[in-house]
């Protein structure tokens, strides 16, 4: 098990109840600007899905709120007017989910469907499912106030293969929405090849989503799984290397090997 309590004792912020991506100082000086959306909240999900140690789902789960098909991945509660300070990255004034006035920043980046996807594996699946319908019904894009947010065609236009696909076609599978026929014919490629640019180790990872929310998707995942022989020793190494907490990719780095260790004891039991 990782103990994961030094790492949030030292991310967590409790006025945003969300815990902070990188434990470093931003460009802007803001001292809360704290992202629940990075790659390690997914990984932590699935983390607590495959081990059954959910200590700290409830309380980043407390953080996350849906605002029409986006959960933002930043709050921010001072005085600065951050579309000023920071204008290309989809900031909008609003509130939070306890009707307080905040900035919120909804520039997806990449965080927002594997959230779903972590979601979706644990028993939070009623959330998942909202969130999911949404972006489904919405033609995977991702809106907020009417809008197209930015990067929130993430899902649907850019780029045509890889990841992002096998993301949407989870979306899909928890939402029971069909994936848009204009797109359906990409979808054998993304199972089939990994395109540069991608993470294989991440690719695994959504594979093994994938044919847990659908087991006809087993046969793709265990064919292409083989390939990846040497995933848990890259991982583990890692790992070993990334040892202080303040490194924006300690803990990301713990659960990679974590996650592929257990993958590979499902897959052998």
């Amino acid at each position: 098990m990782i103990d994961l309590s030094k790492f949030l004792e030292s991310a967590w912020d409790a006025e945003t109840r969300q815990a902070r991506c990188r434990i470093d100082t931003n460009n802007y000086g803001l001292e809360q600007q704290h992202s629940i959306l990075e790659n390690w909240v997914f990984k932590y999900f699935i983390y607590a899905y495959l081990t059954g140690d959910d200590k700290y789902v409830s309380k980043i789960i407390s953080g996350l709120w849906v605002h029409d098909s986006i959960i933002p991945r930043v709050r921010y509660y001072g005085d600065k007017d951050m579309i000023k300070l920071d204008p290309n990255n989809g900031w909008k004034r609003g509130k939070d989910q306890w009707e307080k006035e905040c900035w919120l920043r909804t520039d997806m980046g990449v965080g927002q469907a594997t959230c779903i996807l972590g979601l979706g594996l644990l028993n939070l699946n009623a959330f998942a499912v909202l969130l999911s319908t949404a972006i489904a019904k919405q033609k995977f894009q991702m809106m907020y106030q009417g809008e197209v947010v930015p990067q929130g065609k993430y899902l649907s236009m850019i780029p045509p293969y890889g990841n992002n696909i096998l993301e949407a076609l989870c979306i899909s599978e928890i939402a029971k929405i069909p994936f848009p026929l204009v797109h359906r014919w990409r979808i054998p490629l993304s199972l089939r090849f990994v395109f540069p640019g991608e993470s294989k180790a991440h690719r695994s990872i959504i594979l093994w989503v994938l044919q847990k929310i659908n087991l006809k998707y087993e046969a793709v995942f265990k064919a292409w799984i083989k390939t990846r022989p040497d995933d848990l020793v890259k991982a583990e190494e890692k790992a070993k290397r990334i040892t202080d907490i303040y490194d924006p990719d300690f803990l990301s780095a713990q659960l990679d090997a974590e996650i592929q260790k257990g993958i590979l004891e499902g897959i052998l039991a």
